[in-house]
């Protein structure tokens, strides 16, 4: 099995077999923190990470079995592997002990091959548990990240969205998202310590970006412009790309950029990808309904008026003509008159489906009688059916009842 290096508290009254242990644990790599009793231990947690404490029982000022009741409190440090070495070797003792979280208890003198066992058996066992706790934390952080992406379609929303949750990621002072044609630098949202005016700067200074520059590493910024006065180091990043645009996003620290946080990044990325390519589409579709919105109002618009006109001088040539009327012009005047009439109602429909489309209109629901309904549409259909020879009859039930629409 191989040896994980990791930091050891050593917590013993007794200052000579402290600086042997910490010799022993030294050579194999491992970091040492030290302390003379229980009250100092609880301090050292305080101040450093620790993966796995040595506790001796007896000390003065906060014996061993105070310094597993008080972790027992501290959730944040309630984690950390404890071996009591003691030598006190009553089965008393080391029941009290396992019953207060202790993971192992050693004897002394302590038999070197089971301390190496147990060290290094324990520290891959706390990295195991460290690492499954980040990446839920991390899926937690994900999960929350979807949820704010997707509750939006609007582009600028989404990418004000992706942009803080990589700061906070990333502990980032000052942050950007751009895109990018062919033809244009096109500016969408900056945050943190900077303004328009500074983001306007850094992206034309990034006119010559590619994939290749854009990989996802902590740059040093040397002179160049930048986001926020006091940051040292940026990252770059190609969030989302279709055939016609691209879009980066730009993140600066104060320090280097740490190799967790980017990473974490990358996963971020992964979730905001179909978060641009929706908000993107739906703002490609949104132009298209406008513009289908625009053309519909433009041809009942253009058709309204000489239908007008049609309707018009139909009434009138049947007024003209009424002394002279025939059977079989009266016919032809009904279906010049209908077809008008049903291509106004067309028109009108139209109108209706622009301002449906738009928002502006607002339903009315009214009770209908069926009867009048049916006639209605028989009527329209009667003359097309006569001229073809066709038979048409309708039969309505006296018992239909109202509609409602």
């Amino acid at each position: 099995m191989s040896e994980m290096q990791g930091t050891i508290l050593i917590v013993d009254d007794n200052l000579d077999l402290q600086e042997i242990t910490a010799d022993w644990l030294e050579w194999r790599g491992h970091k040492v923190v030290r302390a003379n009793n229980g009250r100092q231990a609880l301090e050292k947690l305080e101040q450093h990470t620790v993966d796995l404490m040595l506790l001796d029982i007896s000390m003065p000022v906060m014996d061993g079995y105070q310094v597993l009741q008080q972790l027992r409190d501290r959730p944040l440090q309630a984690d950390v592997p404890i071996v009591v070495m003691s030598a006190i070797a009553d089965m008393d003792s080391i029941v009290k002990c396992i019953e207060l979280g202790a993971a192992d208890y050693l004897t002394k003198p302590i038999k070197m091959p089971l301390f190496w066992a147990r060290v290094n058996t324990l520290l891959e066992n706390k990295r195991a548990r460290d690492v499954e706790r980040q990446l839920l934390l991390e899926l937690k952080e994900l999960q929350q990240i979807d949820r704010v992406l997707n509750a939006s379609l609007n582009l600028n929303t989404v990418a004000a969205s992706i942009l803080e949750a990589a700061m906070n990621t990333t502990g980032a002072v000052a942050g950007l998202i751009f895109g990018r044609t062919p033809s244009a630098l096109r500016y969408h949202v900056c945050a943190g310590d900077t303004n328009e005016e500074a983001a306007l700067e850094v992206i034309h200074s990034l006119d010559d970006i590619d994939d290749e520059s854009a990989n996802l590493s902590s740059l040093p910024l040397a002179d160049k412009p930048r986001l926020a006065v006091s940051a040292a180091h940026r990252t770059i990043m190609l969030l989302y790309e279709n055939d016609s645009r691209k879009y980066y996003m730009v993140l600066e620290r104060n320090e280097a950029f740490a190799e967790k946080g980017l990473s974490l990044l990358a996963r971020i990325a992964a979730h905001a990808t179909l978060a641009f390519q929706n908000a993107q589409l739906y703002s490609e579709l949104d132009l298209s309904n406008k513009a289908k919105q625009h053309v519909i109002s433009f041809v009942a618009h253009e058709l309204n008026t000489p239908l007008t006109a049609l309707i018009t001088y139909i009434q009138l040539v049947s007024q003209t003509v009424e002394e002279h009327k025939t059977s079989r012009l009266e016919r032809y005047l009904g279906v010049l008159d209908n077809s008008a009439q049903r291509m106004a109602k067309m028109v009108a429909e139209l109108n209706d489906i622009a301002r449906i489309e738009s928002g502006k209109m607002v339903f009315k629901f009214d009770s209908h009688d069926a009867e009048a309904l049916i006639d209605e549409v028989v009527a329209l259909q009667r003359t097309d059916f006569a001229s073809h020879e066709h038979l048409f009859s309708v039969s309505i039930p006296e018992t239909l009842p109202r509609l409602w629409g």
